[in-house]
């Protein structure tokens, strides 16, 4: 009996997520600097798997709004409210609020607004509190990879930690145990 080869030609989505999670889009560069980008990335990379299980939850929930493909978008909320909640997330909240409105919103489009913000005028700043978001269904599918690149940048950070302790201090076991304080930290900001 021969053993057939199964194939599936279908495009599939690209999976440049490091760059996007690293890079701003066009749009974005005139909107936010080199150093804050790099902050909210840095944001992101500590809280972005909780962002992502809030939500897959909150997609789960049935929409109700003015949105108008409701049935393709989760639970409509101010972006206050897509923040888990936890001792670190709420000493964070004002950057993990930037980090939904120019990362969810702007960069990815995972999140939707029911209006889209705007700056107040003569003032650099873009008040969402009278604006809800809700979660593009279309994009769960990506959170996976997401996490994929939440987890390979904490595997960055703690190799690099490793190895400049060990080139510093020549000594393997406080190398290691640096690498332990690096994950005992990352687990700590899950609190």
């Amino acid at each position: 009996m021969p053993d057939y080869t199964v194939i599936d030609s279908t495009k599939v989505l690209d999976g440049h997520y490091l760059k996007k999670l690293f890079w701003r889009a066009e749009p974005l560069k005139n909107e936010v600097s080199a150093c804050k980008w790099l902050w909210l990335t840095a944001v992101e990379i500590v809280f972005g798997k909780e962002i992502l299980e809030h939500m897959v939850i909150n997609a789960s929930v049935a929409s109700v709004g003015n949105h108008p493909h409701v049935k393709d978008h989760g639970k409509i909320m101010h972006l206050s409210r897509h923040i888990p909640a936890g001792i670190v997330t709420n000493l964070f909240r004002k950057h993990i609020v930037e980090v939904l409105y120019y990362k969810f919103y702007r960069q990815y489009g995972i999140l939707s607004p029911e209006e889209s913000p705007y700056p107040k005028e003569g003032k650099r700043i873009i008040d969402c509190s009278q604006n809800r978001f809700c979660v593009d269904k279309t994009y769960l599918e990506q959170f996976i990879s997401f996490r994929r690149a939440y987890d390979f940048s904490w595997l960055i950070i703690n190799i690099l930690t490793d190895a400049i302790i060990y080139f510093v201090s020549s000594d393997l076991t406080l190398a290691m145990l640096s690498a332990l304080v690096v994950e005992a930290f990352r687990r700590f900001l899950k609190a």
